[in-house]
């Protein structure tokens, strides 16, 4: 059985078994080849949107034993779901992106019953547009790759009214007290530290500076870190 990363594997662990899956903007493919190897029995979808990157999925899934099992499409975001599609990948990419593929198409939310999605810049902007759209975290927790700290987020069309350190932080991992979230607010406080010794600091980004550092006190507060 071929392994995944740890970023990957909890991606794995967040699918919903054997339910109709799509992951959009798949890279390699690794996810659903993962799935399938596993023996995931539902529909396996994976898409790119540009040629370079569609051709080097399409060379992967080929190349695999599932090239009859898994179903890759060229196109944009969510218009390429199939109608029986029941959960969706948005992961790897930036926050404001996943908010672009979800509002350009909004009518192909309808019947899905998970969103998974991996936001690596601009979280809280995904967290607030999910809010929005009436969508609720059944799921978060914060993975780490490379140096970096992301939060993987499951979601389920569920109203759940959320303050704005939820929205920023997410409430599940706040909740749970989730160790990396932790260790990544701690870490922004020391960086935020040695921002405010600069002598040339403007006056107006002091003052967000010192906004940020009250939210990060309230978030590390609330989780008695």
């Amino acid at each position: 059985m071929s392994s995944l990363s740890p970023r990957l594997e909890k991606i794995v662990s967040y699918v919903l078994p054997d339910t109709p899956l799509f992951d959009v903007g798949a890279d390699h493919g690794l996810v659903v080849l993962a799935l399938a190897e596993r023996g995931f029995k539902g529909y396996l979808g994976a898409s790119e949107k540009g040629k370079g990157p569609y051709d080097r999925l399409c060379k992967a899934i080929k190349s695999s034993p599932f090239q009859n099992r898994i179903d890759v499409k060229q196109g944009d975001g969510l218009i390429v779901l199939p109608n029986q599609v029941k959960q969706v990948i948005l992961a790897g990419m930036g926050g404001q992106l996943i908010c672009d593929i979800l509002t350009k198409e909004p009518s192909r939310l309808d019947g899905l019953e998970r969103l998974i999605l991996e936001p690596q810049q601009e979280m809280e902007k995904v967290r607030s547009l999910l809010n929005k759209l009436g969508y609720s975290a059944e799921k978060e927790e914060y993975v780490a790759e490379k140096g970096h700290i992301y939060p993987l987020i499951a979601y389920a069309r569920k109203r759940e009214s959320e303050d704005s350190l939820e929205i920023k932080y997410g409430r599940l991992p706040l909740k749970e007290a989730d160790p990396l979230l932790i260790k990544g607010l701690r870490k922004r406080k020391a960086v935020l530290a040695e921002l405010k010794k600069s002598s040339s600091l403007p006056p107006q980004r002091l003052k967000e500076i010192e906004l940020e550092e009250k939210d990060l006190d309230s978030a590390l507060k609330r989780m008695n870190a």
